[in-house]
């Protein structure tokens, strides 16, 4: 379960598929604060594990 992850269930029950959810970030983002941020390199690594992940799938493994 991710934060912000709620909105999903009804679309996904409905649908009876599954999800999955990646999160980036380092303990210093300040996760929901007024601040909140991420890394440019964390966001690159997130995408390109997003991009792994797919490629996993859809290739059976």
């Amino acid at each position: 379960n991710m934060a912000g992850s709620g909105p999903m269930h009804p679309f996904l029950h409905h649908l009876g598929a599954p999800a999955v959810g990646l999160g980036v970030g380092y303990p210093g983002s300040r996760v929901h604060s007024p601040n909140e941020h991420i890394r440019i390199r964390d966001f690159e690594r997130g995408t390109l594990a997003l991009l792994r992940l797919l490629e996993l799938y859809f290739l059976g493994s």
